[in-house]
């Protein structure tokens, strides 16, 4: 559970701080915030791979009804390979977008929404919700 809490914390966090911060610290910042969270996903999903089981139930709503976030084998190997390409690009789109920094909005949506794209995309492989997966492929 502590998880979990952290990795939503995380990218709340950084998507609050991104925008507020100077504009060479934006990249900076979108990097501490992917390589965060991948290095959260990917410890769970390593534990995962080694035998541990991974799986939380939240009562929900009327809406949502039951919510099960869960990491399973495939689930695991398919968290490892988006974090590792997230934080790959995330240092590519550091030094990608420095010919930007007149445009510091411009800077702060895109960095914000690669934050929030890897969140969507981890919790897409890892809700068993159908309403919440469709949330989460949206904010994709």
């Amino acid at each position: 559970m502590i998880a979990i809490i952290c990795f939503v914390a995380i990218s709340l966090i950084f998507s609050v701080l991104i925008p507020v911060v100077p504009s060479r610290a934006k990249g900076i910042a979108m990097v501490a915030g992917i390589v965060a969270n991948s290095v959260l996903s990917g410890f769970v999903a390593v534990k995962v791979l080694m035998g541990q089981t991974f799986s939380f139930f939240f009562s929900g709503n009327l809406v949502s009804g039951p919510v099960t976030i869960a990491v399973d084998g495939l689930s695991a190997w398919f968290i490892i390979m988006v974090s590792v390409v997230f934080v790959a690009g995330s240092f590519y789109a550091k030094e990608y977008l420095k010919s930007y920094r007149t445009t510091p909005a411009m800077l702060s949506l895109h960095y914000v929404a690669m934050v929030l794209l890897h969140t969507a995309i981890v919790g897409v492989l890892t809700v068993q919700n159908g309403f919440v997966v469709l949330i989460f492929w949206e904010i994709m």
